[in-house]
């Protein structure tokens, strides 16, 4: 389990990194 939180954080960090690049816009 805490192997599959760390994926997922890892994996939708960049994601929430752009949507909040496109929301700053």
């Amino acid at each position: 389990m805490q192997r599959e939180k760390e994926f997922v954080s890892w994996t939708l960090q960049p994601l929430e990194d752009a949507v909040r690049e496109r929301r700053s816009h």
